[in-house]
């Protein structure tokens, strides 16, 4: 676990914003958690950036 990752707390107060409410089936292959997570770590660390890609 890494300091910037959501606790479930954190987690279970947006997840509503991740849902899909449409009917149909949810397709996610990763957890949505494990990409917010993944997210807010590159955006603390700025482990990724452009100049890396190139």
């Amino acid at each position: 676990m890494y300091p910037s990752n959501l606790r479930d707390e954190d987690w279970e107060s947006i997840r509503h914003y991740f849902e899909y409410e449409n009917g149909y089936c949810d397709r996610a292959i990763h957890p949505r958690q494990s990409l917010i997570n993944g997210t807010l770590y590159v955006a603390k660390t700025g482990a990724l950036t452009l100049k890396q890609i190139h």
